[in-house]
């Protein structure tokens, strides 16, 4: 059917111009975009087929039968497509990356960041709260409903900034956690980490029938996370 479609439009006069567009979700890129005008002449003869020049900026010169044109028209689109996939492989690779295999390090952190929010509860009791490593700092910032309750930074040891980034290193940032649908009032989790090239985030909203074991990693990075923060605890219900 497509065959006998492209093979019709070849067989006409009106100049035809074919565009492919590539775009790499992941990464939010467009990979290629490129077009391909076609300019339909008639042969001297009557008897003979019509042909098709395929250009780009000038015309080729040459004549051939309709249907090796549709064979050259399906081969530059089959080329295209397959440049596209390669480049967009390659642009899009350091954003399917785990975070093991990126160079997080001391040198090429900007910052960890851990975001917790509470479930719905009173203000009064309602604790969500953000912790943010920086190369030697940590800081906590606690809020309830969005009225700021503790702000608070501290120094941050080059060991323990290390553990904490061991503890990232194993969070799977591509893993689809379990869904909970018709769920509410549960507890969001997010992690995000940014180097100097690179950026990674995972959340996940818990509530409900959600398996524990989806999370292992993303909670045992965050306990060593607020195990940094000292008396996090009294941090966390201060003006309780």
């Amino acid at each position: 059917m497509i065959f006998a479609q492209i093979k019709s439009l070849l067989q006409t006069k009106k100049p035809l111009n074919i565009c492919v567009l590539l775009y790499y979700f992941n990464s939010n890129t467009i990979i290629i975009y490129t077009c391909y005008h076609i300019q339909m002449k008639e042969m001297q003869t009557t008897q003979a087929p019509q042909k098709a020049e395929v250009v780009k900026e000038e015309k080729p010169k040459g004549s051939g039968k309709s249907i090796l044109w549709v064979l050259v028209v399906i081969g530059l689109l089959a080329i295209t497509l397959i440049a596209g996939l390669v480049i967009g492989y390659a642009v899009g690779y350091n954003s399917s990356k785990s975070a093991d295999e990126i160079s997080l390090s001391k040198d090429t952190l900007e910052y960890i960041e851990y975001d917790f929010g509470d479930s719905s509860v009173p203000p009064k009791y309602h604790r969500s709260y953000k912790i943010r490593i920086m190369e030697d700092t940590i800081s906590i910032t606690v809020d309830s409903y969005g009225d700021i309750l503790n702000e608070k930074s501290f120094p941050l040891a080059e060991n323990d900034l290390n553990e904490i980034i061991n503890a990232v290193k194993n969070i799977d940032f591509n893993k689809k956690y379990s869904e909970n649908e018709g769920c509410t009032g549960g507890v969001t989790k997010a992690l995000t980490l940014k180097t100097k090239t690179s950026e990674f985030k995972v959340d996940v909203y818990v509530c409900g029938g959600l398996y524990k074991n989806d999370m292992l990693e993303l909670d045992a990075a965050a306990a060593v996370i607020t195990s940094k923060i000292p008396d996090f605890e009294k941090e966390l219900m201060r003006d309780m």
